[in-house]
């Protein structure tokens, strides 16, 4: 085991983490990279309660890096664009995050639920490279958890 395997396995324990959330993310995937932010609609068919650490799936079920959640906020999507949005629990810089991701994966990709749920945006981090990359096979459209100790092996 790695020590940055033993320091990620240390950090987990002491938070009480035994669960990752790992999401599809297919044509997101870049995107996701790029912005470090994630969001789903919270609804039912989506998870109820955010984890510490996070990891995203691309289109072959790959998993190449592993995410830790610096902090998640709830919105609707309609509030952000139209300048409405409470800034309770977030700075400015990191409502430009979001903005970003916002902008760029409506022109890019769309999304589904404009004012019918609110959204529940993951500010990321990279915690580490997953070598070799987890994969999920069969990859499934919906999002899963694993165990850290079936991941901690791969950083």
């Amino acid at each position: 085991v790695s020590v940055l395997a033993a320091f990620f396995h240390m950090v987990i324990f002491m938070n009480n983490e035994k669960r990752i959330i790992s999401f599809p993310a297919g044509k997101t995937y870049e995107h996701i990279l790029h912005t470090s932010v994630h969001a789903h609609p919270i609804k039912r068919g989506f998870p109820k309660e955010p984890t510490s650490y996070v990891m995203f799936r691309k289109s072959g079920g790959e998993m190449e890096y592993l995410f830790r959640v610096k902090k998640t906020v709830d919105f609707y999507i309609q509030d952000l664009l139209s300048g409405t949005v409470s800034l309770s629990g977030i700075d400015n810089a990191e409502l430009e995050q979001i903005k970003t991701y916002v902008l760029e994966r409506k022109d890019l990709f769309g999304f589904k639920y404009l004012t019918e749920y609110p959204y529940r945006f993951y500010l990321l981090e990279k915690a580490g490279i997953l070598s070799p990359p987890l994969v999920r096979t069969p990859n499934i459209q919906g999002y899963c958890f694993y165990k850290q100790e079936d991941v901690i092996y791969h950083i």
